[in-house]
């Protein structure tokens, strides 16, 4: 299930509110306004975001915004799968029992609930295993290679503690982040109490790439269609559930159709060239294999003297036309340097990041993590809690019942051995420029 999402409760009631206000720093001066940090019912450390910008001075209904990590339900953020349907889902039952410790009485129906939410923004994490941690330090060199020499200055790296993590913004759907966890770091969760659990996700945490992506509220607005075109997945948090628990049902998962935008952010399906030919042996225009062939050469081909002398519109178009020449010709990509161009074109990362080879989370460490079995065994206590004990449910692990399966169920054993190589031959990857970030 995704590691965060922001979700609007609409038309929530002023005594619902004002329930919340009562732990914001404004809640005494004003009815406007509030931002509050509300802990977990389950994990009293991890906190989750409730803000209202309504005024209810008049008892007027609100919307609130909820920002919610799946840490919230589970304790830890380490390993996940995907869906935000849960994670709403979870959370509202969490609000509920804390609105009900604040005194907040409704009588016998909850006083929220899903047929109130609206998704706004969604992050789904994608965890690809090396085989120790140096092979997984080498994947995200591969993918921070990729994602700076495709984005230019939409791309970012942040290196703390000798950490890198890599940022692409302003991307059509969103925002795709490519990192590996600490341990120690900040905004790593690990509350989880089970030793062996703990054990195997502090073994986990660094032989683990992760690749994030944002969708953003236009995108989600707009609505993403599955793969296989049966599904389409918008505000409404009901339609990001997913009950298939069979791998032949994957197309039609959110977690996959999203996916398909980390494809696309890092051109994992646009084929490069990565051996030079003679400009000339293309069918392309004369100024164009001329334009070519300063590129090959190591030159900006945006000054080349064919656009040098246009004006910035001008040059855009005829560049662009230029662009897609070449491209659909030679399969040469000129806004990408030709020395950054022929690395991407063999790093093998098109055959490593796929969906089918994602880290697949083991049976018997789901219960203590964010899956369908960890999301149960919460529900079961958040449950056991709105109905007065107080201490939770003694749920013990394999005594819960999954009411809403998510979609990456059947997953088998994760492959120890990491991510498969490449079929095809390819030449030892080299980081030609080192530094591409900025340090904090």
């Amino acid at each position: 299930m995704s590691d965060r999402v922001i979700f609007i409760l609409k038309n929530v009631t002023a005594a619902i509110r004002a329930a919340f206000a009562v732990k914001a720093e404004n809640s005494e001066s004003s009815k406007g306004p509030i931002k509050v940090a509300e802990p977990s019912a389950l994990f009293p450390n991890v906190s989750y975001s409730v803000e209202s910008k309504g005024d209810s001075s008049h008892g007027e209904a609100v919307d609130l915004k909820i920002e919610v990590a799946a840490s919230t339900v589970v304790g830890t953020n380490i390993v996940l799968n995907n869906n935000p349907f849960e994670l709403v889902n979870t959370t509202i039952k969490n609000m509920n029992v804390n609105l009900k410790r604040a005194g907040f009485a409704s009588g016998e129906r909850m006083p929220l609930s899903m047929a109130v939410a609206e998704l706004q923004n969604a992050e789904f994490t994608y965890l690809f295993l090396g085989e120790n941690s140096d092979a997984a330090r080498d994947l995200l060199t591969k993918i921070s290679f990729r994602v700076h020499a495709i984005h230019g200055e939409k791309a970012q790296s942040v290196i703390s503690c000798d950490r890198e993590t890599i940022y692409a913004n302003q991307l059509p759907e969103g925002m795709i982040r490519a990192y590996i966890k600490w341990v120690k770091a900040k905004g790593t969760v690990l509350e989880t109490e089970d030793p062996a659990a703990r054990a195997e996700l502090e073994y986990l945490t660094p032989v683990l790439v992760r690749i994030e992506y944002v969708v953003n509220g236009r995108t989600i607005g707009k609505g993403i269609s599955s793969p296989d075109g049966k599904r389409t997945f918008n505000r409404r948090v009901s339609s990001w559930k997913h009950e298939s628990h069979s791998p032949a049902d994957w197309d039609q998962s959110p977690a996959k159709a999203v996916f398909g935008f980390v494809r696309k952010a890092l051109w994992l399906d646009r084929p490069l060239a990565s051996e030079a030919v003679a400009p000339e042996s293309l069918d392309i225009l004369k100024p164009y294999a001329e334009v070519l062939a300063w590129y090959f050469a190591g030159n900006d081909p945006q000054e080349h003297p064919y656009f040098a002398h246009l004006d910035k519109e001008k040059r855009s178009k005829r560049f662009s036309a230029c662009k897609q020449e070449i491209y659909k010709a030679g399969q040469f990509d000129i806004t990408i340097p030709w020395e950054k161009a022929k690395l991407l074109a063999v790093d093998g990362l098109g055959e490593i990041l796929t969906f089918e080879n994602r880290f697949r989370i083991p049976l018997w460490l789901r219960p203590h993590t964010f899956t369908p079995e960890g999301v149960a065994k919460a529900n079961g206590k958040l449950s056991a809690l709105y109905a007065g004990k107080e201490g939770g449910a003694n749920v013990e692990d394999g005594e819960w019942e999954m009411s809403t399966p998510a979609d990456e169920i059947d997953f088998g054993e994760p492959n120890r051995k990491g991510p498969p190589k490449p079929t095809s031959a390819t030449p030892a990857f080299q980081r030609t420029k080192p530094g591409f970030g900025v340090r904090r």
